[in-house]
């Protein structure tokens, strides 16, 4: 869909028959219309301590169907790094694709620690790059939107993603630290609800795939 956009875009600059212009113009309403479904979303779990890794992942989600196309990770980075190295990710996105990507964009990130520092410097990257992509602030010690169920959101969401694995929702690229991370996972019953419970070294790489599949209307968006 985005070929075709800038295919339609170079034949309409060029075009000077009115009649075909207006085709063509309506042609490329059209795909802007096919486009809208599809959204784009970069996730991002920050590192916070010594051993922590900064992981991110981007991808494709239409509906309740995900694909991650893309990750990078690296040792403790400062938020401003982050920050920089999540729009460049997203430029790069735009490039590839042959047009402006940021309606279509969501970034969720960790918004405890260090992603607070991360969320505020993307918002003024945004102001600065006139972007209108969406930041979400993903909290896992919030409380759970389904409290009968989850203890908070982290509980919730990591089901959340169980679920989407489990019905062959999501597509995964062959990545030995997430598949660790995920194996590594417990999680118990306490007071009748469920809790996910962290191996003794962080879960980065899981972590950061939460993010990417994030479920939670109540969540703080700045747009």
């Amino acid at each position: 869909l985005c070929m075709k956009y800038q295919e339609l875009e170079a034949e309409i600059a060029k075009t000077e028959n009115i009649g075909q212009k207006r085709a063509k113009e309506q042609q490329l309403k059209q795909v802007l219309e096919d486009m809208q479904p599809y959204r784009i979303r970069i996730s991002c779990d920050p590192a916070d301590k010594g051993l922590d890794r900064t992981v991110i992942y981007w991808g494709i989600m239409l509906g309740d169907q995900y694909h991650l196309i893309g990750h990078y990770s690296e040792a403790t980075s400062d938020n401003m790094a982050i920050a920089s190295k999540i729009i460049e990710i997203f430029h790069t996105l735009s490039t590839q694709m042959g047009t402006r990507l940021d309606t279509y964009t969501e970034i969720n990130v960790d918004g405890h620690g260090l992603g607070i520092g991360v969320i505020s410097r993307l918002q003024q990257i945004r102001r600065e790059q006139d972007l209108k992509v969406s930041i979400k602030e993903c909290l896992f010690g919030a409380a759970a939107t389904n409290p009968a169920l989850y203890r908070n959101m982290k509980g919730e969401n990591y089901f959340h993603l169980r679920n989407i694995m489990k019905d062959g929702r999501i597509e995964l690229p062959n990545l030995p630290s997430l598949k660790t991370d995920l194996m590594r996972m417990k999680w118990e019953r306490q007071n009748e609800k469920t809790v996910v419970v962290d191996p003794e070294k962080s879960p980065d790489f899981a972590d950061a795939l939460v993010y990417f599949t994030w479920k939670d209307r109540r969540s703080i968006s700045f747009f």
